[in-house]
């Protein structure tokens, strides 16, 4: 069915500073999808925001909302630590479901998460919109075509600055870095900053490479088009449960090997994570720093041409329910990558490897 014939009825669990940020003003721009209902815990934000986006109903609590709205589709951006409760609640009413990621903090959750969804037969899909972006799109077509031949390992860099979410940063300080990030006016006006929930890391499932970092954890096994089944990891301090850098070696069940390494600590922008990708197969490399990618091979060195528009997750996931588009961020998957963050941390802690099942 043509977009345009049909205007989807979408709720919002956890409207906050993400939501606030890119997913409201994404809904807003569509001429497919109309925002009927919004949920958060704080009832006094709750107004700002209700008011500031004009959406009529407002709950603070989510059961509330999709037990009394007429909802085709529902956004989740609670806490990690939240998101398998009302996930599952929708999809068993037969609502579409666009997840922040990670999908879960365990992977437990995760893969409820992913039953629940083959129960339903309606969509979820987490928010790993790198999978969508033109760039690494290209690498994947790529990677599949052969041009550097079979896939032997996958090395990949994460930094990002994020100590403003994990501290007390002064409100000041907050609305200084957050400027120029293209806020809507009724964002600004309504205060939103980043929860301080990030300094939990119950609630966030570790550190940075339970958050931002699953971002290219998800981007290195889609590379590697496998399955982790063993994991080693090593971070610093071991005993902080929010590392400040950490370095996970993965076997994949194909025999690809993968190094992820991620921190903290790099100055730079807390809002923006820096990424670099240098992946080895038997007939050359292909690097990519989210912008270029360059394949060596013997007698040879390229650039790939980009090509392609950038897609958001909320496109994404309008395209998939009214045109059928393809769904490249499953639940399935997203729980693979939760296994593997799990595997790291207890790798860290026990100071062993870890086998997964497959």
């Amino acid at each position: 069915m043509p977009m345009e014939q049909q205007k989807l009825r979408v709720g919002i669990i956890g409207a906050g500073f993400w939501t606030g940020l890119i997913h409201i003003p994404a809904l807003q721009a569509s001429k497919n999808a109309e925002i009927v209902a919004i949920s958060r815990r704080n009832s006094e934000l709750l107004e700002k925001i209700k008011n500031g986006t004009g959406v009529q109903s407002a709950y603070t609590d989510w059961r509330e909302m999709i037990e009394n709205e007429q909802l085709d589709a529902v956004i989740v951006a609670t806490t990690h630590a939240s998101h398998a409760e009302p996930t599952i609640a929708a999809l068993k009413k037969g609502i579409h479901v666009l997840v922040e990621k990670p999908i879960a903090s365990t992977s437990k959750d995760a893969w409820a998460m992913a039953a629940a969804q083959r129960e339903s037969g309606k969509i979820l899909m987490v928010s790993y919109q790198s999978r969508y972006h033109p760039v690494y799109q290209t690498v994947k077509r790529a990677l599949d075509a052969g041009t550097i031949g079979t896939v032997r390992q996958v090395q990949a860099t994460c930094s990002q600055n994020i100590g403003a979410f994990l501290s007390a940063t002064p409100q000041e300080e907050l609305e200084e870095l957050m400027k120029g990030l293209g806020q809507p006016e009724w964002f600004k006006n309504a205060g939103i900053v980043p929860g301080d929930w990030r300094s939990n890391p119950e609630e966030m499932g570790g550190g940075m490479f339970a958050d931002t970092g699953s971002h290219f954890t998800d981007l290195a096994l889609w590379f590697a088009g496998s399955q982790a089944k063993t994991v080693i990891a090593f971070s610093e301090p071991p005993e902080n449960p929010q590392e400040a850098y950490l370095s996970v070696q993965i076997r994949m069940t194909n025999g690809t090997l993968i190094s992820l390494s991620s921190n903290t600590i790099t100055p730079g922008n807390m809002f923006a994570a820096k990424n670099n990708f240098r992946i080895l197969g038997d007939l050359g490399t292909l690097s990519c720093d989210g912008e270029r990618i360059l394949v060596e091979r013997v007698r040879d060195r390229e650039d790939l041409p980009v090509e392609g528009q950038i897609v958001t997750s909320v496109q994404a996931f309008l395209s998939a329910i009214l045109d059928g588009g393809i769904n490249l961020t499953p639940a399935d998957e997203a729980a693979r990558v939760v296994e593997v963050t799990e595997a790291a941390y207890i790798s860290v802690k026990e100071g062993r490897t870890v086998q997964l099942r497959n």
